[in-house]
């Protein structure tokens, strides 16, 4: 008989065949009517970590039809069972089969019947990314091309678009977008800057791309020129930004003539003075300069500056590639500059916090003419204000040396002395700083809380992680040994008399070894022959780069990924696994599981058989080993021998058989030279036996031989006759003649315990 795995070896024979002849018939058929899906997906998609992703998914109908789709996650053709192995995102048709990594994590974003397999991605880590592919499902199956999800912290790029040539007045549209859309993830997109103009936010979401926009749609003025615009981008976890600097192209704008731009200017003979021609912006340059007295042109220098020493009105015209500007006249009389200007501060103090507000004045004993403009400084740098009074709320940056500068316009200017101003404030600027990284499990690391300003300086420093204080100390710098749980968000808060200040989140990535490593079996330990299970190792590790080493029975099976299918469980395939996860850092060895395999209904109808035909094999060995002597005592006896036993074979004639009166017989019906009767005979009286021998014939060589008359008590063709059923001597149709031999025949041992008054013999017909 064939063995265990000679039976295998064909079972797998004849499912590769059937396989083959249907998967040809499959192919031929597609060949004929099956129109490939066309499958529509974007080429890849770059999330936040904690985010979601938007995978968009049309499909065509094909034909035949497709009445299921699977979304999988890492899917790879395993050529032995040709099919694609992958964990299951999303399935349209069972729920149920969805990996525990996507479980309670995927949208369906789709319509049904509208060959749309759109699915959302929230709650992303790290663990999520790589490859994901649709398997549509009907008569026929279809696997999709890959879309890519990378899953970090730094996510996708805010970007802005090609930026316009901008023009005084004329419209204009700047653009900032990022490749990404969630509606179940909260971002905030927007423009900022002191330009007016208005805001427009747009999503696009499709098999081409996904992306999130705003416009920003406004009508530049020449003071917009050399303006900042930001696009910044605002999130859970973090802001990004990207800043541009506007060009507005411009003829020259607010031309003046100095010293002040005044209508008139008194000089005293011999006295001269020297006009400047101010032009406030131009965009592009200013490339030509023309001075003109009254509507006469006086000089054309290319110069900003002339020497005047004649009395007339004046003014200077600026050109550039846009246009042209002109000032207003200035005429030339001589006075005196101001005398004596003074800063006054209301209220009046030099020392301040943050946030109030204080009164500048700027005071001038007297001038001729009058003071027609004020100059403000700040550590002798130009404030941006020309009036004599201005308010202003004061910020940390506000502190400093201010002076003020009074102009008539005519005869020169007067600077007031500087005045000093010092401003209370929170700490500003806080930053975290932490060196050691990247770190590992037990290494040091040091965490750093600095201010680029605080007045007066910090005092206390909270740290916290993942929003939670974690401790708080007096000094900038504290340092702590790692462990594994040391990962997250860090940020810290700087502390003074006025207030405090927290400083944005760091990223601690502690890298550590393989924890928690867990094997699981799907479907279960306990299975039958030639089920598919499949083997998952789980393991918590930084970086998630891990390497699975599969044991049975302690022995080394594979290295491989977190997973291994045997697509047919066979008997030998019992034991007890386990699976340790390596890493660069350390390895740890999970669980182990013991994998019961118990035979399939078919194999215990095989054995059943082999056991059914082995019973009735040894059941007929033991009955010739029981029976052999006698086997061979008939076998080596010949036909005349006596046969000492219980019963005995009557062999009926087919033909009429004298009878020893000398009458016929007619021969029963169911008489035939192949049918045995059995019977039991018992021995006739000496004296009957001698009458009974004189009817032998006198030549005949058996002296021991008798006639005796067996009567058929039944019509069955084989009996056996009870001692207590005698002969009917008178009922001649049911009587059978035969020949008794060896009726002195000493009994063997088998047979001194039967009946003494009977002798059992073979009959022989004559």
């Amino acid at each position: 008989m064939p063995g265990l795995q000679e039976i295998r070896f064909m079972s797998t024979m004849k499912v590769k065949i059937i396989w083959t002849v249907a998967l040809s018939l499959s192919c031929l058929k597609g060949i004929v009517t099956a129109v490939k899906a066309d499958v529509k997906l974007p080429g890849g998609v770059n999330v936040w970590n904690g985010s979601c992703a938007l995978l968009p998914c049309l499909y065509s109908p094909g034909k035949p039809a497709y009445s299921s789709f699977i979304w999988y996650h890492n899917a790879w053709y395993d050529e032995s069972i040709k099919e694609y192995i992958g964990a299951v995102v999303y399935s349209s048709s069972n729920a149920s089969a969805v990996d525990s990594l996507f479980a309670h994590r995927v949208l369906y974003m789709g319509k049904d019947n509208a060959q749309n397999c759109t699915i959302m991605l929230t709650n992303l880590t790290k663990e999520h990314q790589g490859w994901y592919s649709v398997r549509l499902r009907g008569e026929r199956k279809w696997m999709s091309n890959n879309v890519t999800v990378s899953v970090s912290d730094i996510g996708p790029t805010l970007s802005i678009g090609d930026i316009p040539e901008m023009r005084e007045s004329q419209r204009v549209t700047l653009k900032c977008s990022i490749s990404f859309y969630c509606p179940y993830y909260d971002i905030n997109l927007f423009w900022s800057g002191d330009v007016n103009g208005t805001s427009k936010n747009a999503s696009k979401w499709d098999t081409s791309s996904l992306s999130t926009t705003v416009s920003f749609t406004f009508q530049p003025s020449w003071r917009d020129d050399k303006k900042n615009l930001t696009c910044a981008l605002h999130r859970r976890d973090g802001e990004e930004n990207r800043t541009i600097q506007l060009n507005v192209k411009h003829a020259p704008k607010n031309v003046q003539i100095l010293p002040n731009n005044q209508s008139t200017i008194q000089i005293r003979k011999p006295e001269s003075i020297t006009l400047q021609c101010l032009i406030e912006s131009s965009n592009p340059q200013v490339s030509q300069i023309t001075w003109y007295k009254g509507n006469v042109m006086y000089v054309n220098t290319n110069s900003d500056q002339i020497n005047v020493s004649a009395a007339g009105k004046y003014h200077c015209q600026a050109k550039n590639a846009v246009g042209e500007s002109s000032s207003e006249q200035v005429e030339v009389i001589v006075l005196y500059p101001p005398k004596s200007p003074m800063l006054v501060l209301e209220p009046d103090n030099t020392t301040f916090l943050e946030g109030q507000a204080v009164t500048f004045t700027c005071v001038v004993n007297r001038s001729n003419p009058a003071v027609r403009s004020y100059t403000w400084y700040k550590n002798n740098k130009v404030l941006p204000t020309y009036t004599s009074v201005y308010i202003k709320t004061l910020s940390a940056d506000d502190a400093g040396m201010y002076a003020c500068k009074a102009e008539n316009g005519i005869t020169g200017a007067s600077i007031s002395p500087n005045t000093p101003i010092e401003i209370y404030y929170a700490p500003k600027g806080v930053s975290i700083q932490i060196t050691g990284l990247p770190v590992k499990e037990g290494d040091a690391m040091q965490l750093q809380c600095l201010a680029k300003k605080s007045n007066p300086l910090p005092t206390t420093y909270e740290w916290y992680k993942n929003g939670f204080l974690q401790l708080n100390s007096s000094t900038e710098a504290v340092t702590i040994t790692t462990t594994w749980t040391h990962s997250g968000l860090y940020s810290c808060k700087a502390k003074n008399a006025i207030g405090s200040m927290s400083s944005q989140t760091t990223i601690v990535d502690v890298h550590y070894g393989p924890k928690n490593v867990t094997l699981s079996l799907d479907p279960g330990s306990h299975l039958s022959e030639f089920m598919k299970v499949k083997m998952t190792c789980l393991a918590k590790a930084n970086p998630q780069r891990l390497t699975y080493v599969w044991y049975r029975n302690n022995v080394f099976l594979y290295r491989s990924h977190y997973s291994f299918v045997l697509p047919s469980v066979q008997m030998d395939d019992a034991g007890e696994y386990h699976c340790v996860a390596e890493h660069g850092i350390s390895n740890e060895k999970s669980n182990k599981v013991y994998l019961h395999v118990s035979y399939s209904t078919t194999t215990i109808g095989k054995f059943a058989s082999i056991a059914i035909s082995l019973f009735i094999l040894i059941m007929i060995i033991i009955l010739v080993v029981r029976f052999r002597s006698r086997i061979q005592k008939l076998c080596s006896r010949k036909p005349t021998e006596d046969i000492s036993d219980s019963s005995f074979f009557v062999l009926k004639k087919s033909h009429n058989q004298a009878l020893d009166n000398g009458g016929q017989q007619t021969p029963s019906t169911h008489s035939s030279t192949e049918q045995v009767n059995y019977a039991t005979v018992k021995c006739p009286a000496s004296t009957r036996r001698q009458t009974d021998q004189s009817s032998i014939a006198p030549n005949d060589p058996d002296i021991t031989t008798i006639y005796s008359v067996v009567r058929k008590p039944c019509k069955a063709e084989y009996e056996n006759i009870a001692l207590e059923h005698k002969a009917d001597e008178d009922s001649q149709d049911d009587i059978h003649y035969s020949v008794i031999t060896n009726l002195n025949q000493k009994p063997s041992d088998s047979e001194r315990g039967r009946d003494p008054e009977v002798e059992y013999a073979m009959l022989r017909h004559t």
